[in-house]
């Protein structure tokens, strides 16, 4: 199985033609999740999921939690915990990350996405490079430290644009439960979700 995880940061509307049209292209379940304080916009989303006949393929997620840049990982981790206890999910399958305002065009993703477990940039950095994110987490003391003390040694780390990349749901779980074992502090001011899975 294949799972999408997207948090919502535009109009209803345009997250409900993102499920229509991730449907229509990918076999899927999407995990929907809405910032915290936006009970409004969780009501409207929950509301056109029914009209438009998604209740049994796109999930919203119970637990919200704050949202903007450099605290995205915070979303998605809460959809993989839903996705693991909620619905189940099997060691073997599969979570995607998208933000809701991609949009696939053609047929075949599902196949080409079937005989894969992981599908990510590889940006190595071992020196601080054009990219802010692997800048500031070659400073991040405590990013380091996590993953020493997950892997018992700091061999440099990899990014990602996390849109579009793909991990399985065991490298999930471990990292999920690493997270939480090691106490990392994710109030993070950078987008350390290009950083930690990738690396991890």
């Amino acid at each position: 199985m294949i799972y999408v995880s997207l948090p919502v940061h535009e109009h209803p509307e345009v997250v409900i033609d993102q499920c229509l049209n991730f449907q229509k292209y990918l076999e899927c379940l999407i995990v929907l999740h809405v910032p915290k304080a936006k009970d409004d916009l969780k009501s409207n989303v929950k509301e056109l999921l029914a009209k438009n006949s998604l209740t049994q393929r796109v999930f919203i997620n119970p637990v919200s939690v704050d949202t903007g840049w450099g605290k995205i990982i915070g979303a998605h981790l809460s959809n993989i915990d839903f996705i693991i206890r909620n619905l189940k999910a099997k060691q073997k399958d599969k979570v995607v990350f998208h933000s809701s305002n991609d949009m696939l065009v053609k047929k075949g993703l599902t196949l080409y996405l079937s005989g894969k477990q992981f599908i990510f940039q590889e940006r190595k950095f071992v020196n601080p490079g054009y990219w802010v994110p692997g800048k500031y987490a070659l400073e991040d003391d405590e990013l380091r430290g996590f993953i020493v003390n997950t892997f018992s040694e700091f061999k440099g780390l990899c990014g990602s644009q996390l849109e579009g990349s793909m991990y399985s749901v065991e490298l999930l779980d471990m990292l999920r439960r690493s997270i939480i074992k090691e106490n990392l502090n994710l109030s993070i001011k950078y987008p350390v979700e290009e950083i930690i899975f990738s690396t991890f």
